[in-house]
């Protein structure tokens, strides 16, 4: 259980808005998805009603049935519709309550909102918060109680619970069943998000280092995104080197010089075989107009411990994807700071052609 929790909180989860948009926009679910005792993973709709099918957005929901009672009735139908995602980095959980299940339960902006859950014999007590007058109800929107119930359900136990609005309870049992199933979904959906934005990221940085034209802006952005993704990809042992990079590439320095922001970017044909390195040089300083100037030269090359020497500084090779690499020098305690871009291509009559088509956007 706990591996699965904390795999679940590094990929977290897309909310990003405050407790009165996130009732009122984000959980929209198709009309006949909302009514489901087992959890699921709702389905977005927009102002429409037309289901968002790229939505990065992933909510986990379930209903429940129960009753409540005030001053006015006793023990009347209750309705109540859970969802669950992961709100800077931790687990939260909204409460809607529908009186007689249909009309929304309304509280005031000095309503005292509680939650009591009783698991087995134990009893605990929670403090709830919502936008007046009828939005959900949160559990962990500003502390990690919520994470306490994803460890309950994911455990396998059902929670019963009141939550006391006012002289208003409200009377229901959370169910378990499906909880582990939807998770491990919904950690699979996760990962395709982040692949596809990951691949997004990758091109726009290519794009920004191959051509001229986005800028100074653009080429910092590619650099410092390349700072802050490294542990992202993965680092390439002697043999990964050996078997993908050997042979021509194309390879970008990357430069960046404090004092005006720019980053002065030389352009290379190079191929790495037998220990030597050659290489044929085009020069581009900044986003000026290309005047490149060809120079071939030989230099020894070596890889061990997956570090690349040459008669450069050492560098540690990371994959992005397929054909393109990004090489890091050290910055005097471990190797973080980009210096180049290597693209696997090869060389005919037409010029230097990538073995790999860019990742697409």
């Amino acid at each position: 259980m706990k591996r699965f929790y904390f795999t679940c909180l590094a990929l977290s989860l897309v909310l990003s808005t405050p407790l009165s948009s996130y009732g009122e926009s984000n959980l929209q679910y198709e009309t006949e998805d909302a009514l489901q005792s087992a959890w699921s993973i709702a389905k977005e709709v927009d102002e429409f009603g037309d289901v968002i099918e790229d939505s990065d957005n992933i909510f986990l929901k379930s209903t429940a049935e129960g009753d409540f009672s005030n001053t006015a009735t006793a023990k009347s139908d209750l309705l109540v519709i859970i969802d669950n995602t992961i709100y800077n980095g931790h687990h939260v959980f909204g409460f809607t309550l529908y009186e007689y299940g249909n009309t929304p339960a309304t509280y005031s902006s000095n309503s005292e909102i509680t939650l009591k859950t009783k698991v087995n014999d134990t009893i605990t007590g929670y403090t709830l918060y919502g936008d007046a007058p009828n939005s959900p109800v949160f559990l962990g929107a500003t502390n990690t109680d919520g994470d306490e119930l994803f460890n309950t359900l994911y455990a396998g136990y059902d929670v019963r619970c009141i939550i006391y609005i006012d002289n208003s309870q409200y009377n229901f049992t959370i169910s378990s069943s499906g909880y582990q199933e939807v998770c491990a979904e919904a950690q699979q959906k996760l990962d395709a998000i982040n692949e596809k934005n990951r691949v997004k990221d990758i091109s726009s940085v290519v794009n920004s280092i191959l051509s001229s034209e986005d800028g100074a802006a653009k080429l910092l952005e590619a650099y410092d995104y390349l700072i802050s993704s490294r542990e992202d990809y993965a680092l390439m042992s002697d043999e990964d080197i050996k078997n993908e990079i050997d042979g021509d590439f194309y390879y970008s320095s990357l430069r960046q010089y404090k004092n005006n922001g720019i980053i002065i970017t030389s352009r290379y044909i190079m191929n790495y075989s037998g220990n030597k390195r050659t290489q044929k040089l085009y020069w581009q300083e900044g986003i000026s107009d290309v005047n490149p100037k060809t120079q071939n030269t030989e230099g020894k090359f070596e890889y061990a411990d997956g570090i690349i020497t040459s008669s450069y500084h050492p560098c540690q090779v990371r994959k992005m994807a397929d054909g393109y690499y990004v090489a890091y020098e050290s910055d005097g305690t471990d190797y973080t700071i980009p210096c180049a871009i290597i693209m696997k291509g090869h060389q005919d009559s037409t010029g230097f052609v990538f073995d790999y088509p860019l990742p697409e956007q």
